[in-house]
């Protein structure tokens, strides 16, 4: 009873999270093909480059400590989230990450 009360609310917390979040850019698309391919590429960009945010993110601010933390929160972020969009590319569901994931360029 008490790793089913667990696990709902950490759901509940993390559902309340993303629902602060913005849409992801690929819901922009208009056909089903382009939302899949845009979902996919969004899903590897951020699986294989979410873990630079740890070394990106200190440098941004001006305090270390929590910047390093920020970057740390960011990265186990894009990175599952990278997962999600990459194994589910082929259903057209969103899952907002924090900042719109990792920014490449």
């Amino acid at each position: 009873m008490k790793k089913v009360l667990v696990v709902l609310i950490v759901a509940a917390v993390f559902l309340a999270q993303t629902a602060a979040f913005a849409a992801s850019p690929w819901t922009q698309e208009t056909t089903y093909e382009a939302k899949a391919g845009a979902k996919l590429q969004f899903g590897l960009k951020n699986l294989v480059f979410g873990w630079t945010e740890l070394l990106t993110t200190p440098i941004k601010g001006d305090n270390f400590f929590n910047d390093v933390g920020t970057g740390l929160v960011n990265t186990i972020a894009y990175t599952l989230g990278g997962v999600v969009h990459t194994a589910t590319f082929l259903i057209p569901v969103d899952v907002p990450l924090p900042n719109d994931g990792v920014k490449i360029g």
